[in-house]
């Protein structure tokens, strides 16, 4: 009998702050299901999405999600326009958390096309249970082009 290897997924995360990367990062190890199945690349600025999607390095890659973050230096909302605007990479789901409480900037996200806004919780606790919502309704339930 074949041994059944664990399905692994892809996450591009997207976040110029070096302590929420690591929060993020830590709350998907504690996660229980495919959280925990989560390999994440990690870029600063959101200018390099593109490139680094489009580089020959990374060929074959395609996440399986990209988690952006809407408040960087260099506007998150330019880099969902793209990613959204391209046939090549507007099917991958992007996420996006904000830490603004405008309506205004909710409103923007979701007509820049993404695929769900949230806000980003200040407790480590509530933001663990948060990326476990997130991994466990779009990378399981969901449905999405495969990989």
């Amino acid at each position: 009998m074949a041994e059944q290897t664990e399905r692994r997924y892809k996450i591009l995360l997207v976040e110029d702050n070096r302590a929420d990367a690591k929060v993020l990062q830590l709350a998907l190890q504690r996660c229980e299901g495919p959280g925990k199945q989560c390999d994440v690349e990690w870029l600063m600025n959101s200018t390099d999405v593109i490139p680094f999607l489009r580089s020959p390095e990374r060929d074959s890659y395609i996440p399986s999600l990209i988690v952006l973050d809407y408040r960087m230096p260099t506007d998150g909302g330019r880099v969902l326009a793209a990613l959204k605007g391209d046939p090549d990479f507007r099917h991958i789901p992007v996420l996006v958390l904000t830490g603004s409480p405008s309506m205004k900037d909710v409103c923007d996200l979701y007509r820049g096309g993404a695929n769900c806004c949230y806000q980003k919780p200040s407790d480590y606790d509530e933001y663990s249970r948060l990326v476990e919502i997130m991994t466990q309704h779009w990378l399981m339930f969901a449905a999405r082009c495969s990989n």
